[in-house]
């Protein structure tokens, strides 16, 4: 199906008797577990683990997100070193995956609170330097040639950002310039993106690629802009990104022509859908202000050139090392599909990534937790550290796989679905053929019998019951004590 076609059928696929959230079955996806929120120092864990029991939505989507923010905020001042050439940013880009309304956009809004009191602090100081230099200049255009000669010239303040929503090539560069230390770039709507860089020969995806992939220097040739020079060279330019899409738009992320690893770039998140619920309990304010607080002690902290790096203990890297050895065999000894091998592959970069992005924020919990008022560089990454960092790539790998599992259904996975569905609610029995097409319908219309055969003889395959055709189309399911 077109893309296009995709998004003229969002409403309708609201409207349609598709699967309901609670209960929903996932026969043929991966399991993929719950974000392993033990990874994560204090203060971050009670934040999340507050912001999941009192918002009832998926420690998934914050989990995440908490990763892509803080990466955004550790912005290329700090490096994991592994070994001389071999060296990491902090750099995370994330997609949050679900089914209409599953709550996306309320926890990307949720997370991105953690940067506002920033945002309002560096609003407020450029608007006053705005008012200043607005007043120079006004003064300054009446002088005569003598005394511009002789005038001091104001430079014209620039607002710092945190974030950006306007994606275009021309804008991310202007705003790289005015803010090397880098942003982070949040999509509500991720397939806007995506289809802009779907274009046939945009420059865009080999822009986006380089950027992810930390370069140490990228060439921008430009057509045109404020900046006098045209063709500029951008030094580590960094830019963290978090997203939602609906899972029907996975596809969008490759190439019309082919896969170029820009999929496999974005960490993923595919939790399980199921019912929201209405909690009237007030977050923990004090479990806010504390993870707040450690993004603006880090936002504030002095690096010397000497800290730049963060190095790996002996323990550091045996751990390292285990990981790496297990991970190269799934990549040449499982022979996964190409799509999975770019998955695996990317995460020899993404381990050292969410492992620097774990250290330091230990490094700002450290201060928040003992209120000692300064941060305490610390430039020798501990094992402990690389042992969290396996259990969340591990857990990503999961939710990637579940990814990949759903791009590959087909029509007759997605009946079989909502089949398995309706049998789950009506208990376990033998269902003739003629009492599943008038009550369970595929796209509000009956399923019809060759369709209905292979779908039967999917579940049948996926240990859900059995298939006895020769009693015209009788299924025989039991219904699992536990989900």
């Amino acid at each position: 199906m077109s893309t296009q076609k995709k998004i003229d059928n969002l409403q309708d696929y609201k409207n349609t008797d598709t699967l309901k959230a609670d209960d929903r079955p996932e026969p043929f996806l991966t399991k993929a577990p719950e974000f392993p929120v033990n990874t994560l120092p204090e203060p971050f864990r009670t934040y999340i683990i507050d912001l999941g029991s009192k918002t009832k939505m998926f420690l998934d989507y914050f989990g995440l997100g908490l990763l892509c923010l803080w990466s955004m905020i550790v912005g290329n001042r700090r490096f994991i070193k592994i070994k001389k050439g071999f060296v990491e940013t902090a750099l995370i880009w994330g997609i949050l995956i679900g089914d209409v309304s599953a709550g996306k956009t309320h926890s990307l809004k949720q997370i991105m609170e953690l940067i506002l009191p920033l945002e309002m602090k560096e609003w407020s100081e450029y608007v006053d330097e705005l008012h200043k230099y607005i007043d120079w200049k006004r003064k300054y255009d009446l002088m005569s040639k003598e005394e511009k000669a002789s005038e001091t010239l104001m430079p014209k303040p620039i607002e710092k950002r945190y974030r950006l929503e306007d994606t275009t090539k021309a804008s991310v560069i202007e705003k790289l310039m005015e803010n090397p230390r880098g942003f982070i770039v949040i999509q509500d709507e991720l397939i806007g993106w995506l289809l802009s860089l779907g274009k046939k020969n945009s420059p865009d995806r080999s822009f986006w690629n380089a950027v992810w992939n930390s370069h140490k220097v990228v060439r921008v040739d430009r057509k045109s802009g404020k900046h006098e020079n045209r063709n500029i060279l951008i030094e580590r330019p960094y830019i963290a990104m978090l997203g939602a899409l609906i899972p029907d738009f996975l596809d969008e992320i490759r190439s019309d022509v082919y896969d170029d690893g820009l999929a496999s770039r974005f960490l993923m998140v595919f939790p399980k859908s199921r019912k929201l619920e209405l909690n009237f309990e007030d977050l923990d304010i004090k479990a806010f202000d504390a993870v707040s607080e450690c993004f603006r002690k880090y936002k504030e902290l002095k690096i010397e050139d000497e800290d730049f790096y963060v190095l790996l203990s002996e323990d550091a890297q045996d751990e390292l090392g285990k990981w790496f050895d297990q991970n190269e065999a799934e990549i040449h000894d499982q022979s996964p599909p190409n799509t999975i091998k770019n998955v695996l592959g990317k995460m020899r970069s993404y381990i050292c990534r969410i492992a620097l992005v774990l250290h330091t924020m230990k490094e700002a919990a450290d201060v928040v937790n003992e209120n000692n008022g300064s941060i305490s560089i610390d430039r020798m990454m501990s094992g402990e550290t690389i042992r969290d960092a396996v259990k969340l790539i591990e857990y990503f790998k999961k939710h990637a796989f579940k990814a990949y599992d759903y791009q590959q259904r087909d029509e007759i996975h997605s009946i079989a679905e909502k089949i398995l569905y309706f049998m789950q609610k009506n208990g376990t029995g033998d269902y003739k053929q003629s009492y599943i097409q008038q009550n369970c319908k595929w796209d509000r219309k009956t399923i019809k019998e060759a369709k209905l055969r292979p779908c039967l003889q999917l579940l049948e395959k996926m240990d859900h019951g059995i298939y006895e055709p020769e009693n015209r189309i009788i299924f025989r399911f039991e219904k699992p004590e536990t989900d």
